[in-house]
């Protein structure tokens, strides 16, 4: 069965770069596939689209297991055309996450944190809608997949190295100030104490590394989910409200059903 599926596969890669060039790939080229060999053509479009979007393998350890992943990715289906979910991806992530575009990356675009005092300032009175939680991890990488003219598949994908390094720091230093411990103690003739002083140390930098970990991992995905939300109802978040449209909502909010200042 596998060398069969090799076969297609590498059967269809030829026929298209003969074709068409390669990432060519269209709607209409996925159904004829899906027709040629005689399966569905929505499993033929997510199965391209995860390839498409598949992280490169990374190899973890299984402390890095444990603690936290080293990517964090989220998907939905996006219902409109395309200029506009690839404006409102832009538009959430710059003005609501306060991240900055940076660069192309095979398919996708990579996002950093915007360090610009306009970003930090906005961010840090809270005038972004979002978490702001990706702006404390690694570069972010948004990919845009068109089902067809109105369905978008929208991938948003962290660099979530960084948690697993702050983890590890804290379970160092928690083995190294317990190894000092547990020397010092035994000079000084304390026998098991020692050994009990030093785990009881190590146990403690062991729950703030995993804690750590696991709090920032959620808001993390929090911020993923909630930013997909937002690019999937745009409306409903007001992801493209001004400043201006705020003061008007809130005046809107202060007067009366009439249009009179509410009284006491």
């Amino acid at each position: 069965m596998e060398s069969v599926e090799r076969v297609l596969r590498r059967a269809i890669e030829l026929q298209f770069d003969d074709d068409h060039g390669p990432d060519t790939l269209r709607p209409e080229h996925i159904d004829r596939i899906a027709d040629e060999i005689g399966i569905s053509a929505s499993h033929v479009r997510r199965a391209l689209f995860e390839e498409a979007t598949a992280s490169e393998q990374v190899e973890m350890t299984p402390l890095d297991r444990f603690l936290a992943p080293v990517r964090m990715k989220e998907r939905t289906i996006v219902e409109s055309d395309l200029p506009t979910v690839t404006n409102t991806v832009d538009t959430w992530l710059e003005k609501h996450e306060g991240l900055q575009k940076r660069r192309l990356h095979g398919h996708g675009v990579v996002w950093e944190k915007d360090t610009s005092p306009v970003a930090s300032i906005r961010m840090g009175f809270g005038v972004g809608k979002g978490t702001g939680s990706m702006r404390s991890v690694g570069p972010v990488t948004h990919h845009i997949h068109s089902v067809d003219a109105e369905k978008h598949l929208v991938t948003l994908e962290a660099d979530t190295s960084i948690i697993g390094r702050v983890a590890k720091g804290f379970l160092a230093a928690g083995v190294g100030l317990s190894t000092v411990m547990a020397v010092v103690l035994l000079i000084l003739g304390s026998g098991w104490a020692a050994l009990g002083g030093a785990a009881g140390v190590l146990a403690v930098f062991g729950g703030i590394a995993l804690t750590t970990a696991r709090v920032w991992s959620n808001q993390v995905r929090k911020g993923l989910r909630r930013a997909l939300d937002a690019i999937r109802l745009p409306q409903v978040n007001r992801v493209h409200e001004t400043i201006l449209d705020r003061i008007e909502r809130a005046l809107s909010n202060f007067r009366g059903p009439r249009g009179t200042n509410r009284r006491q």
